[in-house]
Protein backbone atom coordinates (compact mmCIF):
# COMPACT_ATOMS: atom_id res chain seq x y z
CA UNK A 1 0.00 0.00 0.00
CA UNK A 2 1.30 3.45 -0.76
CA UNK A 3 2.45 5.81 1.98
CA UNK A 4 -0.40 8.26 1.35
CA UNK A 5 -3.05 5.60 2.00
CA UNK A 6 -1.21 4.40 5.09
CA UNK A 7 -1.12 7.97 6.37
CA UNK A 8 -4.84 8.42 5.75
CA UNK A 9 -5.67 5.20 7.57
CA UNK A 10 -3.51 6.32 10.50
CA UNK A 11 -5.63 9.50 10.59
CA UNK A 12 -8.83 7.41 10.62
CA UNK A 13 -7.62 5.64 13.73
CA UNK A 14 -7.21 8.93 15.61
CA UNK A 15 -10.75 10.25 15.02
CA UNK A 16 -12.55 10.11 18.38
CA UNK A 17 -16.14 8.91 18.69
CA UNK A 18 -17.21 12.34 19.97
CA UNK A 19 -14.86 14.91 18.41
CA UNK A 20 -14.46 18.33 20.00
CA UNK A 21 -14.80 21.54 17.98
CA UNK A 22 -11.03 21.83 17.76
CA UNK A 23 -10.75 18.27 16.45
CA UNK A 24 -13.59 18.83 13.98
CA UNK A 25 -11.77 21.88 12.67
CA UNK A 26 -8.56 19.85 12.32
CA UNK A 27 -10.18 16.89 10.51
CA UNK A 28 -12.45 19.06 8.35
CA UNK A 29 -9.81 19.46 5.63
CA UNK A 30 -8.94 15.76 5.59
CA UNK A 31 -12.49 14.39 5.39
CA UNK A 32 -12.87 14.66 1.55
CA UNK A 33 -9.66 12.63 1.12
CA UNK A 34 -10.80 10.09 3.69
CA UNK A 35 -14.20 9.77 1.98
CA UNK A 36 -12.52 9.23 -1.38
CA UNK A 37 -10.35 6.46 0.06
CA UNK A 38 -13.50 4.85 1.45
CA UNK A 39 -15.15 5.11 -1.98
CA UNK A 40 -12.18 3.41 -3.62
CA UNK A 41 -12.21 0.63 -1.07
CA UNK A 42 -15.92 -0.02 -1.39
CA UNK A 43 -16.18 0.30 -5.18
CA UNK A 44 -17.16 -2.74 -7.20
CA UNK A 45 -14.34 -3.57 -9.56
CA UNK A 46 -14.92 -5.55 -12.77
CA UNK A 47 -13.24 -8.97 -13.04
CA UNK A 48 -10.86 -7.68 -15.68
CA UNK A 49 -9.99 -4.04 -14.95
CA UNK A 50 -9.46 -2.27 -18.24
CA UNK A 51 -8.17 1.15 -17.27
CA UNK A 52 -5.14 1.98 -15.16
CA UNK A 53 -7.48 3.72 -12.70
CA UNK A 54 -9.48 0.49 -12.21
CA UNK A 55 -6.19 -1.39 -11.75
CA UNK A 56 -5.20 1.17 -9.10
CA UNK A 57 -8.48 0.54 -7.25
CA UNK A 58 -7.89 -3.22 -7.34
CA UNK A 59 -4.36 -2.81 -6.00
CA UNK A 60 -5.59 -0.45 -3.29
CA UNK A 61 -8.35 -2.84 -2.21
CA UNK A 62 -5.94 -5.75 -2.09
CA UNK A 63 -3.28 -3.83 -0.17
CA UNK A 64 -5.54 -2.62 2.65
CA UNK A 65 -5.83 -5.09 5.50
CA UNK A 66 -9.13 -6.08 7.06
CA UNK A 67 -8.31 -4.14 10.25
CA UNK A 68 -7.57 -1.03 8.19
CA UNK A 69 -10.86 -1.35 6.27
CA UNK A 70 -12.65 -1.27 9.62
CA UNK A 71 -10.90 1.96 10.62
CA UNK A 72 -11.57 3.74 7.33
CA UNK A 73 -15.34 3.59 7.76
CA UNK A 74 -15.39 3.74 11.56
CA UNK A 75 -13.32 6.94 11.60
CA UNK A 76 -15.57 8.69 9.11
CA UNK A 77 -18.71 7.47 10.86
CA UNK A 78 -17.44 8.73 14.21
CA UNK A 79 -16.60 12.10 12.67
CA UNK A 80 -20.13 12.65 11.37
CA UNK A 81 -22.11 10.96 14.16
CA UNK A 82 -20.04 12.79 16.80
CA UNK A 83 -21.35 16.07 15.38
CA UNK A 84 -24.94 14.86 15.29
CA UNK A 85 -24.83 14.46 11.48
CA UNK A 86 -26.49 11.06 11.69
CA UNK A 87 -27.84 11.09 8.13
CA UNK A 88 -24.27 11.50 6.84
CA UNK A 89 -22.95 8.80 9.16
CA UNK A 90 -25.64 6.20 8.44
CA UNK A 91 -24.57 5.28 4.87
CA UNK A 92 -20.98 4.94 6.08
CA UNK A 93 -22.02 2.52 8.82
CA UNK A 94 -24.05 0.49 6.31
CA UNK A 95 -21.18 0.49 3.83
CA UNK A 96 -18.78 -0.64 6.56
CA UNK A 97 -21.13 -3.40 7.69
CA UNK A 98 -21.48 -4.73 4.13
CA UNK A 99 -17.74 -4.66 3.44
CA UNK A 100 -16.83 -6.16 6.82
CA UNK A 101 -19.44 -8.91 6.42
CA UNK A 102 -18.03 -9.69 3.00
CA UNK A 103 -14.35 -9.63 4.02
CA UNK A 104 -14.44 -10.81 7.63
CA UNK A 105 -17.73 -12.62 8.08
CA UNK A 106 -20.83 -11.95 10.16
CA UNK A 107 -19.36 -13.02 13.51
CA UNK A 108 -16.00 -11.22 13.38
CA UNK A 109 -15.46 -8.78 16.30
CA UNK A 110 -14.96 -5.80 13.96
CA UNK A 111 -18.22 -6.58 12.15
CA UNK A 112 -20.06 -6.91 15.45
CA UNK A 113 -18.55 -3.66 16.78
CA UNK A 114 -19.66 -1.89 13.63
CA UNK A 115 -23.21 -3.24 14.13
CA UNK A 116 -23.18 -2.00 17.73
CA UNK A 117 -21.94 1.46 16.73
CA UNK A 118 -24.67 1.62 14.10
CA UNK A 119 -27.35 0.70 16.63
CA UNK A 120 -26.01 3.29 19.10
CA UNK A 121 -26.15 5.92 16.37
CA UNK A 122 -29.71 4.91 15.45
CA UNK A 123 -30.77 5.27 19.08
CA UNK A 124 -29.93 8.98 18.77
CA UNK A 125 -32.58 9.48 16.07
CA UNK A 126 -35.90 11.01 17.14
CA UNK A 127 -38.53 8.38 17.85
CA UNK A 128 -40.79 9.72 15.08
CA UNK A 129 -38.01 9.22 12.51
CA UNK A 130 -37.39 5.68 13.72
CA UNK A 131 -41.11 4.84 13.50
CA UNK A 132 -41.14 5.95 9.84
CA UNK A 133 -38.22 3.69 8.95
CA UNK A 134 -38.41 0.62 11.18
CA UNK A 135 -40.98 -1.79 12.61
CA UNK A 136 -42.25 -1.21 16.16
CA UNK A 137 -40.05 -4.00 17.58
CA UNK A 138 -36.90 -2.22 16.39
CA UNK A 139 -38.10 1.13 17.76
CA UNK A 140 -38.81 -0.45 21.16
CA UNK A 141 -35.33 -1.95 21.19
CA UNK A 142 -33.68 1.35 20.27
CA UNK A 143 -35.85 3.59 22.48
CA UNK A 144 -36.82 1.59 25.57
CA UNK A 145 -39.40 3.23 27.81
CA UNK A 146 -38.24 3.84 31.34
CA UNK A 147 -40.53 2.23 33.90
CA UNK A 148 -39.31 4.44 36.70
CA UNK A 149 -39.46 7.82 35.00
CA UNK A 150 -40.90 9.54 38.07
CA UNK A 151 -38.07 8.09 40.21
CA UNK A 152 -35.48 9.46 37.79
CA UNK A 153 -37.09 12.91 37.86
CA UNK A 154 -37.30 12.87 41.66
CA UNK A 155 -33.65 11.85 41.93
CA UNK A 156 -32.65 14.68 39.56
CA UNK A 157 -34.65 17.16 41.66
CA UNK A 158 -33.00 15.97 44.89
CA UNK A 159 -29.54 16.25 43.30
CA UNK A 160 -30.31 19.80 42.15
CA UNK A 161 -31.49 20.85 45.62
CA UNK A 162 -28.41 19.32 47.24
CA UNK A 163 -26.16 21.21 44.84
CA UNK A 164 -27.92 24.47 45.71
CA UNK A 165 -27.52 23.78 49.43
CA UNK A 166 -23.86 22.71 49.25
CA UNK A 167 -22.61 25.28 46.74
CA UNK A 168 -22.69 28.33 49.09
CA UNK A 169 -20.69 26.43 51.72
CA UNK A 170 -18.15 25.43 49.11
CA UNK A 171 -17.64 29.07 48.07
CA UNK A 172 -17.30 30.13 51.73
CA UNK A 173 -14.69 27.43 52.22
CA UNK A 174 -12.80 28.61 49.10
CA UNK A 175 -12.88 32.19 50.36
CA UNK A 176 -11.65 31.24 53.82
CA UNK A 177 -8.88 29.12 52.35
CA UNK A 178 -7.77 32.03 50.19
CA UNK A 179 -7.89 34.40 53.16
CA UNK A 180 -5.84 32.08 55.39
CA UNK A 181 -3.23 31.61 52.68
CA UNK A 182 -3.08 35.34 52.13
CA UNK A 183 -2.61 36.02 55.86
CA UNK A 184 0.05 33.32 56.12
CA UNK A 185 1.95 34.78 53.18
CA UNK A 186 2.04 38.17 54.96
CA UNK A 187 3.72 36.68 58.04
Amino acid sequence: MDTFSQSLIAVFQTIPQSPTLKQIDFYRFLIPHLEELGNYLSATIPNSPSSSFEQFKVQLQQSVSDEEIYWVFTGLSHFFAGQGLYLSAEPLYLQAINILRERLGENHPNTQTCYQNYMIMLSQFPEAELRKRFPDEVVKMLKPKSRNLWKQKLLGLIQGVLRLLILPFYYVWLGLRWLVRRLLSLL
